[in-house]
C-alpha cells in the first residue's frame, strides 16, 4: 500500500506494536505524528 502524500497519527508510538507500526508507515512514505505519555522512552525512539 502506497501512503506518499498520507498524514497519520499514532497514539503509543515510542515502543511495543506503536513503534512497529510507525517504522513500517513511515517505510511506505507517509507523514508521521507520533504520541505518547511516556516522554523519556519517546525521546529515545524520535530520530
Amino acid at each position: 500500500m502506497d501512503l506518499d502524500g498520507k498524514t497519520d497519527v499514532i497514539a503509543g508510538s515510542a515502543r511495543g506494536l506503536g513503534r512497529k507500526m510507525a517504522e513500517e508507515i513511515t517505510r511506505r512514505g507517509a507523514n508521521l505524528a507520533l504520541v505518547d505519555l511516556d516522554k523519556d522512552v519517546f525521546k529515545v525512539t524520535d530520530a
